[in-house]
């Protein structure tokens, strides 16, 4: 894959902190306390390159994904974790300097984020934390207009049917749904913010 697209130097626009339980028993060098990594934005070209990876990764392992459609299921669970890990390879670094990939996998990112290093709760942590990151900070997305808002209701009785096609998918859109919930609970009424807080989350991946 490509070197890590330029950007400005600096500190990172966001921070994951990265308990001891996310790293795989089997990596040698694993964390054994709570670390700080930094995450900085990807650009298009990249992303494109860990979309193109993730699918070379899946196909390599499920190469009749195309015949069945349990074959194709586990294509796209294949998929998505490895999309995952291989954003948190050229999406991480060092907290201090964007610039500097995270000393844990500085030598070979994509090798050691993507094989080694993390459970896949531990990839999922990090990978919303850059997400919420992403979300929040980028410009370039459009904020939800109050007619877009309108149509949440109605949109999310569709999460019960995307459960049944794309698990993963579904999952990730309860998470960043959650995370809106509860900034906008921060800034409720106390009552309201409570009952949230209290709410058990239903994230089982």
């Amino acid at each position: 894959m490509s070197n890590f697209s330029e950007v400005q130097g600096g500190l990172p626009p966001g921070f994951v902190n990265v308990p001891p339980e996310a790293w795989d028993s089997k990596w040698e060098d694993r964390p054994l306390e709570e670390v700080c990594i930094g995450l900085r934005f990807l650009p298009d070209p990249d992303l494109e390159d860990a979309r193109i990876e993730a699918f070379r990764r899946a196909e390599k392992f499920f190469p009749r994904f195309r015949e069945t459609e349990e074959e194709r299921a586990l294509f796209i669970a294949s998929f998505n974790g490895a999309l995952i890990r291989f954003v948190i390879a050229r999406g991480t670094c060092n907290p201090n300097n964007v610039l500097e990939t995270w000393e844990g996998w500085a030598d070979a990112a994509e090798d050691i984020a993507v094989e080694q290093a993390l459970t896949d709760h531990g990839a999922q942590l990090i990978f919303d934390k850059w997400e919420e990151m992403r979300i929040g900070a980028d410009i370039g997305i459009r904020a939800a207009t109050d007619e877009d808002l309108k149509l949440l209701p109605d949109l999310l009785r569709f999460l019960p049917v995307l459960n049944k096609l794309d698990r993963s998918r579904e999952q990730r859109l309860r998470r960043l749904l959650r995370y809106v919930i509860l900034d906008l609970a921060s800034v409720a009424p106390e009552e309201a913010s409570t009952r949230v807080d209290a709410e058990p989350s239903t994230d089982t991946e």
